[in-house]
């Protein structure tokens, strides 16, 4: 272990000519390194503002992927500009998002907002006078856009080429011979070239606007340098002094007044110009710069990268306006191109960016609404000054912040407050930064990096899982209604997408989608336990326009439902993907899109927040969601010829083993929506209203939740080594590795009927052990709630053997941020917190940025709230009708406490433990009924609650 001294001498040696500084080191992201020494180390760019976010994909730099294999892989151009991004700090309000350069040479703020996005709605577009639109030329000028025809991305008749497909489905042939794989490939060509929706590919979150603040400083003089976030009032602060005087920044993303605020302090008098800049203003046919006033001028703009005139959901129809407004006791002057505002001999200056887009719904845009948005924010502004709006931003932040709260001792109590962040993340190696280095994708991959957690700093995994819930009351907010003249309407953020809402690129990795396959679903895991449980209401609120949406999928990619007829209750699909259009089309290719239990598993998130919150009205609105997703696989599912079980035919277990009948994912998910519709509508009185739903639910599921019973469901099948069964059927053995060259390859010249071109074909394991950073099957045992580690069930004690050999046997899976995140989750269900503590390990020293943003790579969101989640499953589970304390903490976690972590059982918990072991324990009944505590190795208490009281227990 590293003792106190050894630390101080690191945090000297990283930056010598910096003063000592002190941070918390559970709630605050901080650094003593410039953007440009970080810069510097390369030599590609100068400042932050050069630093280029659209840089090609494609080309190469001699520059090591800090996640990659050391001395194998090389950033793209692109690449190397997002790694430099990652040293960025983020604030959002939920409908905007921010990163926070830290520059000294030239500052930059990168901004966001959530519903720019390039297409439009799927569907025929139509402006105010009833005129077809086809072009965005059209589309620009409209003031108002609806759609008619609305088609969800899919295609009317397909359901007849998924007839075909099940039926191939239901005779394939897993075998090694050529003939077996020629016919797998036959399979998954007609998926691909049949049935996949128009477009096959949906549409991508944008970048918004930069704000470049350029003060003329020489970062080489510069002293005393900090870069701070503090994760409990989302407040960046930039600190340092030049030529004997002292600069600070201070950078939040208001709520309750929908702005980008920064203040900029000095000791003396100063000159600087403050740039509104887009990367969408590159043709002069759709941007214009306007002069306001002499502090204020606003861009107007139109997303133009991606358009496709004429095809559906691809002519880009959002426009938005962004504003940018000074205050302080300097002089203003609006440049003459009205890009700049300069200012001059100012010591406090306050800056506003604000911003909206036309966009409206998934169906409806209008144009005049921008303006609109921009002009009662800048008026809100106007009304309050800036101790006004701090002291708003900080009672909202910290209050949310505030409601739960967690502290792990150090394995040896050594003080890392001043240990710059990304020096725990990654120490310097070799006297350079260890980012230089390449991290690999399996734990002590590489000797030279290394991280503070391994050597005890417990209270990295802290920040880490603060983190997390900074990022969600970040990213995601519900609307809200002004009280008073003091409020403004603030409208509900989009949920959470790939990239959260923090992207500075035109297109980002995989466009920024919302992947329903695992990714968007991680987002949320640990919202309500964290009692911020509204901020998931920007999620389940979609499932309105969702099943809307996906009633058109069903219709025309199924057969099953008659859309044109939509009600609330109706059968309803969705796939692996949607966007900002609410794309339900099966996209992308055969191993993944292929996969229609997607709206299942987001429902479990409507389900769950009724258990959360006992909020019974949201649940009737929520229901009618639940009951169509039911009634479109009771009519779907149909008999295995082969095994004699309730299957989905043809679908896929994301994302290996491609298109196989019987996935275990599937049934799990939908033996999870029945059940919960069951009871929803025994808790809402629904009985009699859904009798013949409900009816054939009864008739499809076993009758016990885990039994085995042909003609019924699938259920969990263990396969001859103790392992759960990915497919009904077995293991797939192999999937589809294709090569270009057809001379290459185990199998040779395989035939695709639809190019009329020949392929080559690689080997490549779909099994239990091919360590796939997918865990699709385990689903079950998390984030499912039925599986029970405690149960006295003999049946299900062997399930929950072969589950949790089943996690030990997936590993670390290929080394994926979000998939090393959700293995914390899995091991933790499995019981193993020594596991759970290995992958977080494995996600500090190999998939973490220095800003601690979770890389795939590249970067993508969910694995950091994924690791927020699996903490939680560590310290606290209520998911088997008790609540268990401490069910899977690591030795090492020896000692600490937590406070307002919430149940499914009705009751806010805190915790003190000491030595391992639940010293006390105080109960906030939300509930009146009993609740049951469990801790391993003691009897189990019972505790009656009275709803309204407190608890106070020594354990």
């Amino acid at each position: 272990m590293r003792n106190n001294l050894s630390i101080l001498i690191l945090s000297l040696f990283f930056c010598a000519e910096t003063m000592a500084q002190q941070f918390s080191p559970t709630t605050t992201i901080w650094t003593n390194r410039t953007i440009e020494s970080i810069l510097a180390q390369v030599g590609k760019y100068k400042t932050a503002k050069d630093v280029n976010p659209n840089a090609p994909k494609t080309e190469k730099t001699n520059i090591q992927v800090p996640y990659g294999n050391e001395g194998r892989d090389f950033l793209t151009e692109w690449a190397y500009s997002e790694f430099v991004w990652t040293n960025f700090y983020p604030i959002g309000n939920g409908r905007m998002a921010a990163m926070v350069a830290g520059g000294i040479d030239n500052e930059v703020i990168q901004i966001n907002e959530d519903t720019s996005w390039d297409g439009s709605p799927y569907g025929t577009l139509k402006d105010e006078n009833g005129n077809t639109l086809t072009s965005m030329a059209e589309v620009y000028k409209a003031k108002r856009i609806t759609t008619v025809d609305p088609t969800s991305g899919s295609v009317k008749g397909n359901s007849k080429y998924y007839k075909d497909i099940a039926a191939q489905a239901l005779k394939i042939d897993n075998a090694h011979t050529k003939e077996a794989v020629q016919y797998r490939y036959d399979l998954e060509s007609m998926v691909e070239a049949k049935f996949l929706g128009n477009p096959k590919r949906q549409r991508a979150y944008k970048s918004f606007v930069e704000l470049y603040l350029d003060f003329g400083h020489n970062s080489a003089n510069a002293k005393n340098y900090t870069k701070s976030l503090d994760l409990t009032t989302g407040i960046v602060t930039v600190e340092y002094d030049i030529n004997g005087t002292h600069h600070k920044r201070e950078t939040f993303a208001s709520y309750p007044d929908q702005a980008i605020v920064i203040r900029i302090s000095t000791d003396k008098k100063q000159d600087f110009n403050a740039t509104l800049h887009s990367y969408h203003a590159t043709d002069a046919k759709y941007f214009t710069y306007n002069k306001i006033s002499d502090n204020e001028i606003s861009l107007r703009a139109h997303i133009t990268d991606g358009n496709k005139d004429g095809s559906i959901g691809c002519i880009n129809a959002v426009c938005f306006e962004a504003r940018l407004m000074l205050r302080g006791d300097g002089k203003f002057h609006v440049s003459a191109d009205k890009k700049s505002i300069k200012v001059k001999g100012a010591k406090d200056t306050e800056v506003y960016v604000v911003g909206a887009t036309n966009y409206v719904d998934y169906l409806t845009l209008d144009n005049e609404k921008p303006t609109r948005d921009c002009h009662r924010y800048i008026a809100n502004l106007k009304s309050k000054t800036y101790g006004k709006i701090m002291q708003r931003h900080n009672a909202d932040f910290t209050r949310m912040f505030n409601r739960s709260n967690l502290e792990i001792a150090n394995v040896d109590a050594t003080d890392y407050s001043s240990v710059p962040t990304q020096l725990r993340v990654r120490k310097d190696a070799e006297g350079m930064s260890g980012f230089l280095f390449g991290g690999g994708s399996k734990l002590y991959a590489n000797p030279k990096v290394n991280t503070t957690y391994t050597d005890g700093d417990n209270q990295l995994a802290v920040l880490e899982f603060n983190y997390g819930k900074y990022l969600i009351i970040s990213g995601s907010r519900p609307g809200r209604k002004a009280t008073n003249t003091d409020d403004i309407d603030i409208a509900e953020s989009q949920p959470l997408n790939l990239t959260g809402k923090w992207n500075a690129a035109m297109s980002a990795g995989w466009n920024g989608k919302y992947t329903i396959n695992i990714n968007t679903e991680m987002n949320y895991w640990a919202a309500q336990p964290l009692n911020i449980g509204e901020c998931e209401r920007p999620l389940t609120d979609t499932f309105h326009e969702l099943a809307k949406s996906g009633s058109i999928t069903a219709d025309y990619q199924y057969g099953i439902g008659n859309s044109a007829t939509y009600k609330p209750g109706a059968p309803w699909v969705m796939h692996h993907n949607f966007d900002l259009w609410r794309g339900t089309q099966p996209i992308d290719n055969a191993t993944a899109g292929l996969w229609p239990t997607g709206g299942a598993w987001l429902l479990d998130h409507a389900w769950q927040y009724y258990l959360y919150n006992n909020d019974k009205e949201y649940l009737r609105e929520l229901y009618p969601y639940m009951a169509g997703a039911a009634r479109f696989f009771t009519d779907f599912l149909i008999v295995d010829p082969q095994t004699g079980y309730l299957i989905t035919a043809a679908s896929c277990s994301p994302e290996q083993g491609g298109v196989q009948p019987g996935p275990a994912m599937d049934t799990q998910l939908i033996r999870n929506l029945y059940d919960m519709v069951r009871k929803a509508a025994n808790i809402l009185g629904k009985e009699k209203e859904d009798a013949q739903l409900l009816a054939k639910i009864e008739e499809q599921m076993p009758t016990t939740y885990f039994a085995d019973e042909k003609g019924r469901l699938a259920p969990n099948l263990i396969d001859n080594h103790g392992l759960v069964q990915e497919w009904v059927r077995g293991d797939v053995g192999f999937d589809f590795s294709k090569k270009n060259n057809p001379e290459e390859g185990k199998y040779k010249h395989i035939h695709n009927k639809y190019t009329g071109k020949d392929i080559s074909i690689n080997e490549h394991f779909a099994s239990n052990n091919s360590m796939h950073r997918h865990c699709s099957h385990l689903w079950e045992i998390y984030p499912g709630t039925h599986l029970s580690a405690f149960s006295t069930n003999p049946a299900e004690q062997a399930l929950f053997k072969a589950f949790r050999k089943s996690v030990d046997a997936r590993g670390a899976g290929t080394g994926h941020g979000w998939g090393v995140a959700w293995r914390i989750s899995l091991n933790a269900r499995a019981l193993n917190g020594e596991q759970s503590s290995k992958m977080l390990e494995q996600l500090f020293q190999t998939r973490t940025s220095p800003n601690l943003f979770d890389q795939h790579p590249n970067f993508q969101i969910d694995g950091n709230y994924g690791a927020t989640a699996g903490v939680l499953e560590m310290l606290i589970q209520s998911h088997d009708g008790a609540v268990t304390l401490l069910p899977a903490i690591p030795q090492r976690w020896a000692n600490g406490s937590f406070k307002g972590f919430v149940t499914r059982e009705g009751a806010v918990i805190d915790l003190v433990w000491r030595n391992g072991k639940p010293t006390e324990l105080t109960i906030h009944a939300q509930k009146t009924q009993p609740l049951r505590i469990r801790v391993i190795g003691r009897e189990e208490q019972t505790v009656d609650m009275e709803k309204g009281k407190t608890y106070n227990l020594k354990l």
